[in-house]
C-alpha cells in the first residue's frame, strides 16, 4: 500500500507543477518476471483515494453526462414506474416493431376491431387472436399456456409476440360465428 501511495503523492506532485501525466493500462502480464508483484501493485493503485485525482475536462464531460443520465432515469422511474412501453424492440425489424406497437395502442389492422372502425370490416366480433380467437387456441397454448391475458402476452417478449403473429399468419382468420365469442 506504501508504494501506491507514493505514487499518487508523485503523480499529485507533477500535476501541481503543471506536468500532464497519463497513465495507460495494459492487459495483461503473462510470461512477464514479477506478475503478481504487478498485479497486487495495480490492485493497490486502484483502492486509494482518487478524489483529489485530476482528471481531463473529456472524461469530466463523460462522468457528468453518465451521472445526470441516471439521476434522471431514477427520477422518471420513481415518478412514471411503468415499463418501457416498448420492450424489446430494438431486436425487431421495422414491421415487427410497428405491429407490435399498434397491436399495444389498439390500433393494428390485423384486428377486426380496428378493421371495422375504419370501414374494412362488416363487424367487430372476431376476438383477439393472441388472447380469445379459437382458431389459434392451439398455437396460442404452446406459446404462452392456458388463457394468457391479453396484458401479459403484449407486455411480454417482443420476439415471442412477432413470432407468432409471423408462425399463424398475419391476417385475421374469419371462423364460422357459433365457434367466436365476444372480446369485449
Amino acid at each position: 500500500m506504501a508504494l501506491a501511495a507514493e505514487v499518487w503523492r508523485l503523480l499529485n506532485t507533477l500535476a501541481e507543477n503543471g506536468t500532464e501525466t497519463v497513465l495507460k493500462w495494459v492487459p495483461g502480464h503473462a510470461g512477464l518476471d514479477g506478475n503478481e508483484t504487478a498485479d497486487r501493485l495495480a490492485g493497490e493503485g486502484t483502492a486509494g483515494d482518487q478524489d483529489s485525482a485530476p482528471i481531463d475536462l473529456s472524461s469530466a464531460r463523460a462522468a457528468v453526462t453518465r451521472h445526470v443520465r441516471e439521476l434522471s432515469r431514477r427520477r422518471a422511474t420513481a415518478a412514471h414506474p411503468h415499463p418501457d412501453p416498448t420492450p424489446g424492440h430494438d431486436s425487431l425489424a421495422r414491421w415487427g416493431s410497428v405491429t407490435l406497437s399498434q397491436l399495444r395502442t389498439g390500433t393494428s389492422p390485423l384486428t377486426r376491431d380496428t378493421l371495422y372502425k375504419i370501414g374494412l370490416a362488416a363487424d367487430d366480433e372476431c376476438p383477439a387472436r393472441l388472447a380469445d380467437c379459437p382458431a389459434y387456441e392451439a398455437a396460442r397454448r404452446r406459446r404462452w399456456g392456458v388463457d394468457p391475458r391479453l396484458v401479459d402476452v403484449l407486455g411480454g417478449p417482443a420476439a415471442e409476440v412477432v413470432d407468432f403473429i409471423e408462425g399463424v399468419g398475419q391476417t385475421c382468420a374469419r371462423i364460422p360465428d357459433d365457434q367466436t365469442r365476444k372480446s369485449r
